[in-house]
């Protein structure tokens, strides 16, 4: 993957091949992260296959996916304005016709739609910890306060919107609650297949000495790892399939 800044509020990113440039609005709407782009980095294949952005942000995954040969996307978020951004860059990248942007909670806007494949890239971050982190603006929620609620809520209902061996697409991160996460995904699913992981440096903004970051990590709810001056974090992505 080669990433291009070419403007305050616009960037360039090619992934496998395809190029994607999405207008972005820092403070209003998610901005895709590290994290987004190591997703993407592993999400290598949706030709053909209808598939759900959930949390579609500024549209970097529901764009992509378009890029790369998906025959219908659907892109949710909780936010008027993050559906508003990524219908414009829909737009923008040549592929609104294939891009369904609904305002909505989760996967309520779907009505029993079903997708091959699912991205989920919600909040996985301690709420203590993501306003400092400088990922999350103010309109985008956080996952409570051992930043698992998010991804364990979505998991009570993604079932229902997968189709036969579909699969979801989630991160799970050092900075949040890992046991519940993995716990409601392999309650959910019958196979949970961990398909990268990399360890990342710490934001500077976050202090492990100090509260919040230092009580989290004494209750055991965040994991840092030391290596030199540096602290850093844990990214693991995961593969779930909608096994019988």
């Amino acid at each position: 993957m080669t990433t291009q800044e070419t403007a305050i509020h616009t960037k360039e990113w090619t992934i496998h091949g395809r190029t994607i440039r999405l207008e972005l609005w820092p403070g209003r709407v998610f901005v895709p992260t590290t994290t987004s782009e190591l997703i993407a980095d592993q999400f290598s294949s949706c030709a053909g296959e209808t598939v759900i952005d959930l949390g579609c942000g500024s549209g970097f995954f529901a764009v992509l996916a378009a890029k790369m040969g998906a025959k219908r996307v659907y892109a949710l978020d909780l936010h008027k304005e993050a559906c508003d951004l990524t219908r414009r860059n829909a737009e923008k990248n040549g592929v609104a016709d294939r891009v369904d942007c609904r305002q909505g909670d989760l996967f309520d806007s779907l009505k029993g739609l079903v997708a091959d494949t699912i991205i989920d890239d919600v909040s996985g971050v301690a709420d203590a910890l993501a306003r400092r982190s400088g990922w999350f603006p103010e309109p985008v929620p956080t996952g409570g306060p051992d930043g698992a609620d998010s991804t364990v809520r979505m998991f009570q209902s993604v079932r229902q919107h997968l189709a036969p061996n579909g699969r979801l697409i989630f991160p799970v991160i050092s900075l949040a609650n890992e046991q519940r996460i993995l716990d409601a995904a392999r309650q959910t699913f019958n196979e949970v297949r961990l398909v990268f992981e990399k360890r990342l440096p710490l934001p500077a903004s976050i202090s492990p000495e100090t509260p919040p970051l230092s009580q989290l990590i004494s209750d055991g709810i965040v994991r840092l790892i030391k290596k030199g001056s540096r602290w850093l974090w844990e990214l693991r992505i995961y593969e779930a399939r909608n096994g019988s």
